[in-house]
Order: structure tokens, then sequence, then C-alpha cells
């Protein structure tokens, strides 16, 4: 019941911030002139947040890219007021390319370095950056991925006048950075600011509040919505282009130069050729295979002539590979390298007929052969396009143009359908058609799998003098389908211009590419696109603009409107029963605990943030979609019993379907959930007793740790406490398959806050007991029990006001959602 509660409270803070998934600001710093560098002003629209005096914490939790490798200057500037200082947060690269980190008091001191290894973290990584004043404590900790520093700070309470990122007064020197994920707790009081605007110079709170203000921002959000345009080549001979996927780099080619591209650094590099290819290019196909690069043409080129050229591009040795050649042209084909077929052509167009044949070339004796198939039929086409996925060795092709005839004279029409070709059977199967509304479009020649569940392709109407390629989404088990960011202007005068998608993991971008061919169709205008995943629809976009509160009471309005939509959670709520925790064998729990370490590499989290860090250090939580997240959560609801028989497996994530209709989607679900767990030591998926199980040796998971902690009769322990202050158990996450498991837990976590709370408050602890209650409500925001322990403590600590709002936003809340009284009055609570 609990995970049915959070579900619909869930909901209601979706929609009151508009929260998409935070985006993100990049900072300007010096390498651009003073008056352009990025300034915010943490408080600015919140005179109240400003000059406060704080007796517990300060803390500042966010997210930290750096974008230039030889970033140097501030990145965050704290100034106080009492005491008199002014702390900043600094980074320079060392002459040895290590990364400094200095934590300073602006001109007297420098107080505490993190230095780190560029080679620990990837090139696009994002960098957990915590800094907080343990006032209490009498210390500053502070931390960068696995780093962490502590330092005393000796004063009772401080005092700040407000926070700064990037320019600030004199501080001119900033870092070119970005930042996301921003957090910042004040005392007991916690704010979060998503940064997800598209526009403007206000940066909104969780509930849509404007509260700082920023000058000359770079809103990340639009890097995957507008596609960018970052660099035109432009070939005076035929030629074309390739993704050397392994090296991060575009190869762009002609018979007399390559060019080559680095995608993270832009720098473009030019190599003229002592000899020109012996290859006369036509269309300028070609592929990559290690170290060589293969630029091929299948027909209209004289007998005897090289038809397929290698060219090392390290060395830029060449080779005749062959000079075989097809009987007819085909234009707009598609081609994938394959783990048994070294490059695997499909469809194309030529001599006024459509192809449906696939064909392999050998690289050894540079023979093409055609690849026999059994199954399903496809139509012969062109402008086609494909993927391939080597966990499962098999071949998808999507869309086209042409007939079952293959006669281009009889007409042609347009396909939006896929197909899979198991590439250890040759078995050919039809998954899916589908009707596609509005004008006729086709697919640029390569689509970007995303590993599981989904493909991505630029469409475009080729018939259109001047048109756009729009990237579509596409589910490969139905062919559901979503439009994503803006267009590509492309202009298809000729029959060789083409269009191309690619996806560079690293960079965690996609690539769209323009070849535009002049009148004489020899020269030739390459046009290179950048755009940042999640690409994003236009409504996730806007969503924030959306849904920005209109009045002073945003939070009751979303309350209203969510009783009205949400009948069956009143009902649940109501027949919901408060647990008492009386009924736990008793273990003698102590107010204050201790904090645990938790493990900073090879772990999972499913308390707070869903975390998951691979046994290098590296968070690759990103890399869990929604459903392989929901397949890591149902095995580990199952451990460590027996597991999940396949068939029920299908059953529970693909109901609507035939448990026979699921064995590929399955089967491709579960490799690429295996390649993820390659990541972490001491955890892996196994199959034996015609079951799917998790086999867990030394892998870090808090949910296993917390459950298996409650089972020993330790609930409350420094390792259990720790756990519980990441947050609510699967934050954010809700299924119907996860309720039990949700419901379950979030029992034992409230039955181990109401004892403690009680504890704590009978010795007189009323700081701990606010904090520890409000945990509890977090989890059960309804719970009576810890909102009077919350109140009481408020009381006896002489925060009379702040009580009274309290218990007045609490019982406006329950009212609204409960439609009955809130049993007690304030008054009921007083000494």
């Amino acid at each position: 019941m609990f995970g049915k509660l959070s579900f619909y409270l869930g909901v209601l803070l979706l929609l009151w911030a508009g929260q998409v998934a935070g985006q993100g600001l990049r900072i300007k710093g010096n390498s651009y002139p003073i008056h352009e560098r990025t300034a915010i002003d943490l408080f600015n629209y919140q005179p109240s947040l400003q000059h406060r005096t704080l007796s517990k914490r300060l803390q500042i939790r966010f997210e930290l890219r750096l974008d230039q490798t030889h970033s140097y200057g501030s990145i965050l500037r704290i100034k106080l007021e009492n005491p008199a200082k002014i702390l900043n947060l600094f980074c320079r690269k060392l002459d040895g390319g290590w990364l400094e980190f200095k934590l300073t008091e602006e001109g007297r001191d420098q107080l505490s370095v993190i230095q780190l290894d560029p080679k620990s973290f990837g090139m696009d990584q994002w960098i957990t950056t915590v800094l907080q004043f343990e006032i209490s404590s009498g210390q500053i900790s502070w931390h960068l991925l696995d780093k962490k520093q502590t330092i005393p700070f000796a004063f009772s309470t401080i005092t700040y006048e407000n926070i700064y990122f990037g320019k600030n007064d004199i501080s001119i020197d900033v870092a070119d950075c970005s930042i996301r994920a921003l957090e910042i707790a004040l005392d007991e009081n916690q704010y979060v600011f998503p940064l997800r605007e598209s526009s403007g110079n206000t940066i909104h709170d969780v509930t849509g509040k404007p509260v700082a203000s920023v000058e000359r921002p770079v809103w990340l959000i639009n890097e995957s919505y507008y596609w960018k345009k970052t660099h035109t080549i432009r070939l005076q001979a035929t030629g074309g282009y390739q993704f050397d996927q392994e090296r991060g780099r575009m190869v762009f080619f002609d018979r007399n130069q390559l060019q080559f591209l680095d995608l993270s650094t832009h720098a473009l590099t030019q190599y003229t050729l002592d000899n020109p290819l012996p290859l006369d290019i036509r269309l300028g196909n070609s592929f990559i295979d290690g170290e060589w690069l293969y630029v091929y043409e299948v027909n209209d080129l004289p007998i005897g002539s090289p038809t397929v050229v290698g060219i090392n591009l390290e060395t830029r040795e060449t080779r005749i590979v062959s000079t075989a050649y097809i009987a007819m042209q085909l234009h707009h084909h598609t081609g994938q390298q394959t783990a048994g077929i070294p490059y695997l052509l499909f469809g194309g167009f030529g001599n006024d007929r459509y192809s449906n044949t696939f064909l392999s070339l050998d690289l050894k004796d540079g023979s093409w052969d055609t690849v026999g198939t059994n199954g399903d039929r496809i139509m012969a086409r062109y402008f086609t396009s494909s993927f391939y996925d080597p966990d499962a060795d098999q071949l998808f092709v999507f869309g086209g143009m042409g007939n079952e005839a293959g006669d281009n004279t009889l007409g042609r029409t347009y396909r939006y359908d896929l197909y899979r070709l198991d590439l250890k059977t040759f078995r050919l199967h039809k998954l899916w058609e589908d009707e596609w509304p509005g004008k006729a479009l086709v697919p640029a020649r390569n689509l970007v799998y995303d590993g599981s569940e989904a493909f991505f392709a630029l469409l475009y109407p080729e018939y259109l003098s001047n048109s756009t390629l729009q990237l579509y989404r596409f589910s490969i088990a139905d062919g559901a389908h979503q439009q994503l960011g803006d267009s590509i202007p492309i202009k298809s005068e000729k029959i060789k211009t083409n269009a191309n998608l690619f996806f560079y993991k690293p960079l965690n971008t996609f690539y769209g590419i323009t070849q535009e061919f002049a009148a004489n169709e020899v020269s030739s205008e390459i046009q290179l696109y950048e755009l940042k995943a999640p690409a994003l629809t236009h409504a996730e976009l806007t969503q924030y603009d959306d849904y920005q509160p209109k009045g002073p009471w945003p939070w009751y309005g979303w309350a209203i409107a969510i009783v009205a939509c949400t009948a069956v959670a009143i009902i649940i709520l109501r027949r919901r029963s408060l647990r008492q925790a009386a009924a736990m064998a008793p273990a003698p729990l102590h107010p204050e605990v201790a904090t645990y370490p938790l493990p900073v590499r090879n772990a999972i989290y499913l308390f707070g943030k869903f975390e998951v860090i691979d046994k290098k250090g590296t968070h690759i939580a990103h890399l869990f979609s929604g459903r392989l997240k929901q397949v890591l959560l149902l095995f580990l609801s199952r451990y460590p019993g027996k597991g999940i028989e396949s068939g029920e497996l299908s059953a529970l994530l693909w109901p609507d379907k035939e448990v026979a209709a699921t064995k590929n989607i399955r089967g491709v679900t579960l490799n690429q959930f295996r390649k993820l767990l390659a990541y972490l030591d001491g955890i892996a998926l196994v199959y034996a007793d015609n079951h799917y199980q998790l086999q867990i040796t030394g892998c870090f998971i808090d949910y296993l740790a917390f459950s298996e902690a409650y089972d020993r009769g330790e609930a409350y322990t420094p390792l259990t406490a720790t756990i519980l202050e990441r947050g609510k158990f699967l934050k954010n996450t809700e299924h119907e398959l996860l309720d039990d498991l949700k419901e379950d837990t979030e029992y034992k976590v409230v039955e181990i806050l109401h004892r403690q709370v009680a504890e704590v408050f009978d010795n007189s602890q009323y700081e701990r007991c606010i904090h520890l209650a409000r945990l509890c409500l977090e989890t059960s925001p309804i719970d009576l029990d810890a909102l009077a322990y919350e109140i009481k403590s408020m009381l006896r600590l002489k925060q009379k006001v702040e009580a009274i709002r309290r218990f007045e936003h609490f019982k406006q809340f329950y009212e609204n959602l409960m439609r009955e009284p809130l049993p007690f009055t304030i008054d009921q609570l007083k000494d």
C-alpha cells in the first residue's frame, strides 16, 4: 500500500514541477570575453534566503562537467558574513595533466586540495560534487568522485550573504564548466534546482518558484532538442564519409585525400595521398573494419576495374580487394558489418529495378555472394536502412520504397516496416508494419540501436528538392514511434545525395550527416550536425513552462487536481491503516548512530537516487533503460529464491503478448542486461532449473544489505541508518510489478523509524526526532504519528511559528486528499 501511495504523490510532484530529467546549465568561463562570462546569483529573487544564519549545516551538492581540458578558474563562491570569509572552489590543470580542485579562503589561505586523474573518468562524465559545512561538528567536508577531504571549521553558527557560481564581483577567472542536479540544504530545509529551463535569465526551484538570477546562461536542455551544425566539409572530387566508432572520429575521403575530424576536440587533420586510390569513385559507399577503410562500387565501372579498395587509416597504405561487380547498380542500399559476414548489403535501385537481395562481401577473395534466406518475403526497395544487434547476431531492416515486382515502371509504395534476419539460421521475420500518417518519408542510410528495445531513425521526403530530416524513436516490439528534436535541412536534387545517422556513446551524442552533390554530380558538400542524448520531444522541451505554477499556492491547487483525478488513490488511502511498530522484536536502538562508509565502487543503490557504480567507480545508472531497470528490480525482488521462470518473466514484462512471441525480445533484453552486469564484479545472471536468477557474491546492493540486517533483528545500525539517510526507497520509480517490493520495504522502513522517532523523543533529542520524522513522512506522507512527533519536537525547541506553519501545511494536504478532517489539532500536541 505504501508503494501505491507513493505513486500518486509522485504524480503530484511531477505535475507540480513539470519535471523532465534535469538537463543543466553551461557556465561560460575564461574562453569567453569577461563581459560574456556566466554569473549565477543563487538566491537573488528570494531575499528571505539571503543573509541567513545557520546552526546545523550548509550543503551544496551538484554534478559538474568540465567543458575544456584546460579549465582554469572559479566554480563556486560562498560569501560568509559571520565569520567574514569568502570561500572559493577553484579548478586548474597541472603540468602533469592532472586536475586540481582547491577549496580556498579567498585572499588568505588554501584550505584543502583534491586532485583527479582525467583518465579515471570518461570524456563526457559528470562529477558528483558535494561541499558541506557540518556546523555542529565544526568541520567542512567536501568530495569529488571518490575523493573526500575534511577540514576544521570551528564556528557554532555561520551567516552567509549568498552563494554564487561563475563570475562574481572581482572574481572574473571562471572555469569553463557545466552544472546540473543542484541541491542546497540550509539546516533542515532543502532546495532543489532542476536546471531545465530552455531560455531566460531566471532559475526556478522544483516547485516552479523563481529563486536565482543568471547572466549569459547556456541552457543545456536545448542541446537535446536543437541540432547544431558543427562542420562543413567540401569535396571537389567524388568521395564520401564514414564514422570511425573505435577512434571517435569522422573520416572524409576522395581519391586524393583523407580528412579526420576528432569528435572530442573538433580538430580536423588532412592528408594528401601519395598515390590516388585505385578506384573510380561514383557513389562513395564505404565501411571501416579495424584500421582499414573500404570504399566500394557495385556497378557502373568498366569490367576488370577495381570495385573494392582498402586504405589503412594509419599508414595510408592502399590495396585492391576486388574487381568483382554486381549485375545492377544499387543506389541507396543499406549495409552492416556482422560477426560472421565482413559486410552484408541489402536493397538498392538501378537499371529501373529495385532489389530485395541480401549480398555478402568476402574481404579475403573479394567476392560478392547472394545470401539465401527463408521465412517471410521482403518487398524489393531502396532508400532502406538497417542496424545490427551483435549480441543476438541479427540484422534489422527498416522502411524504404519500391514495389513487390521490383519494377520501377510500375510505380512505388512507401513502407514503414521492420524485418529481422537471424544470421545463425538466415530466417527472415517480419516484426510489424505501420500505417504512416502524413507525407511519405524514407529513412537515412543507418539506424541507431539503443541496445535493448528501440532504434532511432532520420526520416525525410526524398522527393522534395528542399526538405528536412526528422529524428524518430521506434519501438522494436510494435513500431510505436515518437518524434524527437527539431529538423536538419537537406537539398536532395541529385540521386547521389544522401544522409546518415550515427551515435557516439562516450560523448552521448547523435550525429546527423548530409552529403549534397552539385549539378556536376562530382563535387559535394558534407554537413555535420550534433544532438545530445537523450533527444527530447517538443513537449519535453517546453514542459517546464507549461507546468509553471501561476498562483501563490501552487501546491494546494495541484493537490485538489490530484484528488479530482485519482479517486482510486483516495480509496486506497482511506483503507490504509497506520501500522504500528510495537510488534517488532526488541533490539537495543541508539538515538545517535555513527555513519557507515557506503561503497563508492561496485555498488547498486535503490534508496534515494538510483545509482549503479561499476567496479572502476564510474556511475553507469544512465545505461539502464526503464525496461532494464525493471528487469534488475524484478530479479532482486526474487533474490535469494529460485528466480523467475522464462515464461513468467515474459508474462511480467510483456503482458500484452503471447509468451511464444516474446522469445526474441526477451533474449535481446536479457543479453543487454548481462552486458550491464559485466561492468560490476560479484553479480551475474545465471540460468538453472529453467529459471533465471541473480548470483550475487561480492556486489554491494543497499536493498539487500538493509533487508538482511532487518531479518537479523539489526534494525537500526550504522549501516541501515546510513542507507535510510539516502532517501526514499525506489524514489521516482513506479510500476505495478514493483508494488509488492515497495510495500514490503517501505513497511520495514516506517516500522524502524517509528520506534526510533519515539526513542529519540523520549531522550529529548528533538532535532534528531524532527529529522527522523521527516524521513518517515517521505516514505509515508500522511503518517500521523510521525507528524505528531515532528510538531511536538518543534514546539519543545521553541519553534512555534515554524511548527504552526508546518502543521497547517500538512492539515491542508491531508484533508484535501483524505476528504476527512485531521483527527487532532496543534493545541492537542502542546505540553
